[in-house]
């Protein structure tokens, strides 16, 4: 493990530094092992450590005041942050790692008082969706997309989201900070594909087709894989004309077909069957037109919209804020209207809803 001394040493206001005895970490020689000794009054309650790449798998040891292992478990998340909670005796915390080349970017442990919606505690994307929204970049499931995520977040469904291209990885903190804020807790999917910005759709699908992955299957395969209801994607003129904005719709676009067609990558439907969408909307798509309103609070005791808190998810974009606003780029291309691309349910009535004729349990 590398540039741990570098991670950050952050912590709630319940855990005094000074009773911590100084250094509260202590790298071992071989750097793959990480020891975190705890406060002796027991009131750190877990930890977050965020990777600088995802881990292929961690260890976490726990040991009482006597140095004595109490439990100890194995992570195979994948996620570009982890939670670790601790046992109520645990003094100490070694965190162990798999391969290479990863390294904790930063580390914080928390006491039983931490609010426990600032504290990212992700879970893995369920097997069954109800909305998977597919977004190029990290802030456009935001920018262009409005409130589709905090509004399907409020109304109780199971929603994942999908980032197509690599930003870079503080690019990827923006994100879980952003997704956090809108209401999501499933970990969202990074595909890491090659942000380049060209100007043919052709060079950008070669571009996402280095290093043997087809950039469609892939597509195919997360929707055979996590079965959504409703699908949400990007424009297919791509906004503003962003060849991967295009790209990203089209490969949408195409998968509905190819995912309920068993002739297509037999391998996946081995192993997830194959899938029918019952909806799919696609920003400003001309056709079958919806206009959702992102103003309508929650509640009727609360002044907390789906746009309220999508402007507060974007804030976190920090990168993005010179370049790009809610208040300019999300007025432009309309973030309210989407149109439905696909139906298996039959055409909207309301025309205002993504869920409306699917059964959200």
């Amino acid at each position: 493990m590398r540039q741990v001394q570098n991670a950050s040493e952050k912590f709630s206001a319940g855990i005094n530094q000074k009773n911590l005895g100084g250094r509260n970490w202590t790298p071992s020689a071989g750097n793959k092992t990480l020891t975190i000794t705890l406060p002796k009054d027991g009131s750190a309650e877990l930890m977050t450590i965020e990777w600088r790449f995802p881990v292929e798998s961690f260890t976490v040891e726990f040991l009482d005041e006597n140095k004595k292992t109490i439990g100890q478990e194995t992570r195979t998340t994948g996620f570009y942050a982890d939670t670790v909670v601790f046992p109520a005796d645990a003094r100490q915390v070694r965190l162990s790692l798999v391969g290479k080349d990863n390294w904790v970017r930063n580390l914080c442990v928390y006491d039983a008082n931490h609010p426990d919606n600032a504290v990212q505690q992700w879970q893995s994307v369920p097997e069954k969706l109800d909305l998977l929204v597919f977004s190029p970049h990290q802030d456009d499931e935001l920018l262009f997309l409005g409130g589709t995520i905090p509004y399907a977040c409020q109304k109780g469904a199971d929603v994942g989201v999908v980032y197509m291209t690599n930003g870079g990885r503080s690019r990827y903190t923006e994100a879980l900070d952003g997704l956090w804020t809108a209401g999501l807790r499933n970990h969202p999917i990074f595909l890491n594909w090659r942000d380049q910005k060209v100007n043919s759709f052709s060079i950008a699908l070669k571009t996402w087709s280095q290093k043997g992955v087809d950039p469609q299957k892939e597509v195919v395969r997360l929707i055979r894989k996590y079965k959504p209801e409703v699908i949400v994607g990007p424009d297919l003129e791509g906004e503003y004309g962003h060849t991967q904005h295009k790209l990203t719709a089209r490969l949408v676009a195409d998968a509905i077909p190819l995912a309920m067609d068993e002739s297509y990558d037999p391998e996946s439907v081995q192993e997830y069957g194959v899938w029918e969408v019952r909806k799919v909307y696609l920003h400003l798509y001309t056709e079958n037109r919806i206009e959702m309103d992102w103003n309508q609070p929650f509640s009727s005791d609360s002044p907390i919209s789906p746009i309220f808190l999508a402007k507060e998810a974007y804030d976190k974009h920090r990168s993005q804020q010179r370049a790009y606003s809610m208040n300019r780029e999300a007025e432009t291309y309309d973030n309210k209207i989407f149109g439905l691309y696909y139906t298996a349910v039959g055409p909207d009535e309301e025309k205002n809803d993504f869920f409306e004729h699917i059964d959200l349990e």
